[in-house]
């Protein structure tokens, strides 16, 4: 193939890459599927965002109650040391 047939074939692939996406411009149901999952996403991140303060005092108190239930545990270990 020569180079002005190659050049030819280029702008005709070219051409029709552009004729095929200037025609899908109707949404087809898994993109309204898609667009409806990206939106339901971030509604939830929005959600969650407006909630860390919650999420992050319930997981102080976890910490907090996992760090009393360690002390007791090893108060209890001592005491069986001990007898």
């Amino acid at each position: 193939m020569n180079r002005g047939t190659r050049l030819g074939a280029t702008v005709l692939g070219i051409g029709l890459v552009f004729a095929v996406g200037a025609g899908c411009r109707d949404e087809g149901p898994m993109e309204r599927a898609g667009a409806t999952i990206d939106e339901k996403i971030s509604e939830a991140s929005d959600e969650v965002g407006q909630h860390d303060g919650d999420f992050q005092t319930m997981g102080q108190k976890l910490d907090d109650a996992a760090a009393k239930a360690r002390e007791k545990i090893e108060d209890a270990q001592k005491r069986a040391d001990e007898d």
